[in-house]
C-alpha cells in the first residue's frame, strides 16, 4: 500500500469541457539486468483490480471518473464489492542513464471528465441571452442615435461586469480557454452592434450631410461611442 500526496498540471484548453489525464509513476529501485535483475509484468486484465471508493473523491461535484462500461449494453462494471470499475490504464516502461542502469518503472492513469452544467448555466445561458437584447436597437429610428447606443452601450456595461465576475469562476491561467473566447466573442458582437449605430446614421445622409470617408466614419464612430459610454459611467456612478 502506498500513501501520499500527488500533483498534475492540469491542460484547462478546453475548459470547461476539459478531460484530465491523472497519473502516478512508480519505479523499482533495482536494475532489469546484474545479479538479481527486477522486472515488473502486468496480470491479465480480469485479475486486475481496478476500482475506486467514489464517495472519498473530493471532486465528484465537479469531475466525473471515467468508468468501465459493458460495451453491449453500455452498463457500468462492478468488481463483486458493487463498486465501479475505473478505467485505469496501465503502461511499463523503464528509466536510467545508460543500458546497464535501466530500473522498471509502471505508470498508471485515470481519466476525469468535467461537469461543465455550472458554467453552462451560469456563464453561457445568460450571455446568449444578452447579445440578441443588442439588435433591439435596430427597432429605434436611426436618426435617433443617442437611442439606440443608450441601449447597446448598457449591454456592453453589463457585458463588462458579467466578465468580471466571471474571471472568479475560471482558473487563473496565462492562455485563453472555450468558455474565456465565448466570452469574448459575445462581447465583441455586442461593441460591433454599439459602432453601427452611428455608422448606419452617418452613411444614410441623416446624421451628418457631409461626405465621409471610411477611415474618418470609423474615427468619428469610435469617439462618439466613447463620448456615450463615458456619460453612461457618470451616470451609473451618479446613481
Amino acid at each position: 500500500r502506498f500513501e501520499g500526496e500527488f500533483f498534475e498540471s492540469l491542460e484547462l484548453q478546453e475548459f470547461p469541457f476539459d478531460e484530465q489525464k491523472l497519473s502516478v509513476s512508480l519505479a523499482m529501485n533495482t536494475r532489469t539486468t546484474g545479479l538479481t535483475p527486477v522486472n515488473i509484468t502486468l496480470a491479465p486484465p480480469e485479475h486486475l483490480l481496478a476500482t475506486m471508493n467514489l464517495d472519498g473523491f473530493q471532486l465528484n461535484h465537479e469531475y466525473a471518473i471515467s468508468c468501465e462500461t459493458d460495451e453491449s449494453d453500455g452498463t457500468l462494471l462492478v468488481d463483486h464489492r458493487g463498486m465501479p470499475q475505473a478505467e485505469i490504464t496501465a503502461r511499463l516502461y523503464e528509466v536510467g542513464s545508460n543500458a546497464d542502469r535501466m530500473f522498471p518503472s509502471i505508470e498508471l492513469s485515470i481519466y476525469l471528465r468535467r461537469r461543465p452544467t455550472y458554467y453552462m448555466v451560469n456563464v453561457c445561458a445568460p450571455l446568449a441571452m444578452m447579445v440578441p437584447l443588442a439588435f433591439v436597437q435596430y427597432d429605434v429610428d436611426p436618426t435617433l442615435v443617442s437611442d439606440r447606443l443608450s441601449i447597446s452601450l448598457t449591454l456592453v456595461l453589463t457585458v463588462a461586469a458579467f466578465k468580471f465576475a466571471v474571471s472568479q469562476m475560471t482558473p487563473s491561467i496565462a492562455y485563453m480557454t472555450i468558455l474565456d473566447r465565448y466570452v469574448m466573442l459575445n462581447w465583441l458582437l455586442i461593441a460591433l452592434v454599439v459602432l453601427s449605430a452611428p455608422a448606419v446614421a452617418i452613411l444614410d445622409g441623416k446624421y451628418s450631410a457631409t461626405p465621409i470617408t471610411i477611415p474618418a466614419l470609423v474615427g468619428r464612430t469610435a469617439a462618439f461611442a466613447a463620448r456615450r459610454l463615458v456619460g453612461l459611467s457618470a451616470d451609473a456612478d451618479d446613481a
